[in-house]
């Protein structure tokens, strides 16, 4: 299985603590046994089983992996939300709703509320970030995955695991 690792931010510019942590996964997942290498965007021939995406991944990113036949996979870092309360899921999924019936379809869209629906796989690190993101965002709970940050290696043997468990075929 090949696992290509990805987000916005290049990985030539300068390192920030994000971009550490991403390769000092890839080489985890590396001597976990995992093919993994970073996701090449300039280069077409390039290719991979799983991509796995770091951030809010685009919907737009999501159908294209699913065309080429890869499984996707995202990390959304919800550290900038802090726990809420089991009411509060439910008014911001309400205000969601709501957007989704208002707003026009090219401002909905840019939100990417629909990838967590469409990803094969959503990982989170707290309990509480899987609760907000199938309460909010009504990601299936199948699709959540908890990884908490517990070191490097144990991340890799916890995400070789997901990756494995996917089915091999995308939509």
């Amino acid at each position: 299985m090949k696992v290509l690792l990805h987000q916005f931010e290049p990985m030539t510019t300068g390192a920030t603590e994000p971009q550490r942590r991403i390769i000092q996964l890839r080489e985890a997942l590396v001597a976990a046994g995992v093919d993994a290498e970073f996701f090449r965007w300039y280069d077409g021939a390039q290719t991979g089983d799983v991509l796995h995406f770091f951030g809010r991944v685009q919907t737009s990113l999501v159908r294209l992996a699913h065309q080429k036949g890869m499984r996707l996979v995202f990390t959304d870092s919800l550290e900038r939300l802090r726990p809420c309360s089991s009411i509060q899921r439910r008014l911001r999924r309400a205000a969601v709703q709501v957007a989704q019936k208002i707003l026009p379809y090219q401002i909905v869209s840019y939100l990417d509320w629909q990838s967590y629906q469409l990803a094969d796989a959503c990982v989170v690190g707290a309990q509480w970030e899987a609760e907000f993101v199938r309460d909010v965002f009504a990601a299936p709970s199948e699709k959540i995955h908890v990884v908490a940050p517990a070191g490097a290696a144990d991340v890799a043997a916890k995400l070789k695991a997901l990756y494995d468990s996917l089915p091999r075929t995308s939509r």
